[in-house]
């Protein structure tokens, strides 16, 4: 298990057909702010920039990697 500074912040994305949701928090699990998001390539571009000016955004931060949990893809009837 990793530690996580309380300084640190963590965004989850919720993904969907036509929309994403995503919520950034804190070390603490403190809510930073939220947003929902187009599934368009304009929409991607607003995520990032939201991401980036999440306070207290630092240019040095190390950025981990993304890992993305995927579901099979069902049609329902």
């Amino acid at each position: 298990m990793h530690s996580i500074a309380s300084n640190a912040i963590i965004i989850g994305v919720d993904t969907h057909i036509d929309i994403h949701v995503a919520v950034a928090i804190n070390g603490l699990g403190a809510r930073i702010g939220c947003t929902t998001i187009p599934v368009t390539a304009d929409g991607y571009r607003q995520l990032a920039g939201w991401a980036l000016n999440c306070p207290p955004f630092r240019p040095d931060a190390q950025a981990w990697p993304w890992r993305p949990v995927s579901y099979p893809h069902r049609t329902l009837p």
